[in-house]
C-alpha cells in the first residue's frame, strides 16, 4: 500500500520547508528525511554546539533555516488532537522565532506538551 501525500498549503515557511504533511494522520516530514542535507546540517549544527559547547555556532541562515522547520512541525494538523490552547500559543510564538535561545525556549516548550520537533 502506498503512503498518500495530501497537499496542505504552509505559509510563511521559506521555499525549503514542504508545503505538505503525510496521510492519514497529516503528520510533518522529519528533518532527517531533508534530501539537499541543508536542513540537517543546520539543525546538527545547532544540537552540536548547544551539547559540546565546542562547536561553533549556527549561522544566521542556519537558524532562519531551523526557524523556518519548526514553524512548518507545528503547524501540523495531527497535533489538533492535544492541547488546543497551548498548541495555538505555539503556533504564534514559532511565528517569531529568531535566535538559537528562542528556539532552545521553543522545544522546551513544545516538550512539555509532548511534542517532540527534533
Amino acid at each position: 500500500m502506498s503512503e498518500e501525500i495530501h497537499i496542505i498549503q504552509v505559509a510563511n515557511v521559506g521555499p525549503q520547508m514542504p508545503n505538505y504533511y503525510r496521510a492519514p494522520l497529516m503528520l510533518p516530514l522529519r528533518w532527517q528525511d531533508e534530501q539537499s542535507g541543508v536542513l540537517p546540517t543546520a539543525v546538527l549544527a545547532f544540537l552540536d554546539h548547544g551539547i559540546k559547547q565546542r562547536s561553533t555556532p549556527p549561522t544566521e541562515e542556519q537558524l532562519k533555516l531551523i526557524c523556518g522547520y519548526l514553524k512548518y512541525y507545528i503547524d501540523a494538523p495531527c497535533w489538533q488532537q492535544g492541547d488546543t490552547e497551548e498548541l495555538d500559543k505555539l503556533r504564534k510564538k514559532a511565528k517569531t522565532l529568531k535566535t538559537g535561545q528562542d528556539i532552545n525556549d521553543f522545544i522546551w516548550d513544545c516538550m512539555e506538551i509532548g511534542i517532540d520537533p527534533l
